[in-house]
């Protein structure tokens, strides 16, 4: 999927928290120039993550490498 201006990667899932708390994640990857890499992770209550997903959505779309 798009990211970063390059072609990225879109991890998403939920995980069992320590606490007992279900939780929801987004990692958002992209591999730049000269093997530079940007990450965005978003981690929630997974019944609040839909919620959440257009500020998460807005907020990569924002990403971009800058020249070096």
């Amino acid at each position: 999927m798009p990211f970063a201006g390059q072609d990225g990667v879109l991890l998403s899932g939920s995980f069992k928290h320590p606490n007992g708390s279900d939780k929801g994640f987004a990692q958002y990857l992209a591999i730049g120039p000269g093997g530079r890499f940007v990450r965005l992770i978003a981690m929630a209550d997974e019944a609040e993550l839909p919620k959440l997903q257009p500020a998460i959505e807005q907020t990569a779309a924002s990403v971009a490498f800058t020249a070096q």
